[in-house]
């Protein structure tokens, strides 16, 4: 079923170890190429050897085996199936778990990917509207994207029982249903479509999940429609993230008295695409080219060769002046590799392993902050 087995249980190893975010991960993969190597080199490091434990590979193997008997599999960012959208996105899921119609979804070429979130106690207007333009979208060959949500979510999935594909993006490990009262649904598009959730089968719906979730739902569209949402709310993290990385954003307008009103109509007010019909978004998006959801040609410049190791000393010496230079305000590598006067692949490996250490970490504008004291 894989051709890259060991790529994928070391990547699901490297990912499922606590401490190891996507930041780091990435990093890790521009300093050794590959994940093999990375847990190669990290085993060798006394140090983290003695905190941090890698998720051993029987574990993975297992989650594996009980991912094949539900029909799913595994796909890592450098798989030709892997999402193209989703790869241009910054901090993107390195592996991603899905169930269904896989191969159908992944390979065809559709003309748009297109996102449609919303109120989860959206008005039976919106969500009559929502199915209109989501049936209308599909007909016109577009991939509707969504988070298997109640409310809005759930009447742009409908498309699906149209004989139309729909992905679903889960917050959540891909063998659970959340809301339970999806079933039906859930159960639908796994036969017809996919669903896609980048956590461990099992994995409850917490939360914390769902920023993640909300960034892969842009990530893997040309556009985002919100549809009935409030100023803080999760449908408004989705439209951020779209903006954050030049993704189309409409909204339909709302009564401004309406609870769910504020967060579409702030969206218009600041530049979003009023939509009213699907025809609205088939215009603003005409200029863009048919999508193809996998990506055959592997980007070589994303990995570097493998750099040489330091001694121990030397990299508690390193360890040392970086930590030396860092507080609780964000400092950028560039600033860190310009008053060390060292090499930039051997700033960014000692900064991975002080965040492996649990020592500092990354915002998402790539800065380092402590985040204990040494």
């Amino acid at each position: 079923m894989y051709d890259n087995l060991d790529d994928i249980i070391n990547t699901l190893r490297l990912i499922r170890t606590d401490g190891i975010g996507y930041v780091t991960f990435y990093s890790l993969m521009k300093l050794f190429g590959n994940a093999t190597v990375a847990i190669d080199n990290l085993e060798s490091n006394d140090l983290i050897r003695k905190v941090k434990k890698i998720v051993s590979r029987k574990i993975i193997q297992e989650e594996l085996e009980r991912l094949d008997l539900i029909g799913g599999r595994v796909i890592v960012y450098t798989d030709d199936l892997y999402p193209i959208l989703l790869k241009g996105f910054k901090h993107s899921p390195p592996a991603i778990t899905v169930i269904g119609n896989y191969k159908e979804v992944l390979f065809y070429k559709f003309r748009y990917v297109v996102a449609i979130v919303g109120s989860r106690n959206a008005s039976l207007n919106a969500l009559h509207l929502c199915r209109s333009i989501s049936n209308k979208l599909a007909e016109r060959n577009t991939l509707i994207i969504s988070g298997l949500a109640h409310g809005i979510d759930t009447a742009a999935h409908s498309v699906v029982s149209l004989g139309y594909h729909t992905v679903a993006i889960l917050g959540n490990g891909a063998d659970i249903v959340y809301p339970k009262s999806n079933k039906r649904l859930y159960s639908e598009i796994c036969d017809k479509s996919i669903v896609i959730s980048e956590y461990p089968l099992g994995h409850k719906p917490l939360p914390s999940n769902f920023p993640r979730r909300n960034r892969t739902i842009a990530g893997m569209s040309q556009g985002v429609l919100v549809i009935e949402a409030k100023r803080s709310s999760g449908s408004m993290t989705t439209a951020k993230y779209a903006l954050e990385h030049n993704r189309c954003v409409f909204a339909v307008p709302a009564f401004p008295n309406s609870c769910n009103s504020s967060g579409v109509n702030y969206l218009i007010k600041n530049g979003a695409c009023l939509v009213e019909k699907a025809d609205d978004i088939l215009e603003s998006l005409s200029s863009l080219s048919s999508c193809d959801l996998h990506e055959v040609k592997e980007n070589k410049d994303f990995f570097s060769n493998s750099i040489s190791k330091l001694s121990s000393t030397e990299k508690h010496e390193l360890y040392d002046r970086i930590l030396g230079l860092l507080s609780d305000m964000p400092v950028s590598i560039e600033n860190i590799v310009r008053e060390l006067q060292l090499p930039t692949k051997v700033v960014l490996m000692i900064i991975v392993e002080l965040e492996i250490l649990g020592y500092i970490q990354r915002n998402d504008s790539d800065e380092c902050f402590l985040l204990i004291k040494a």
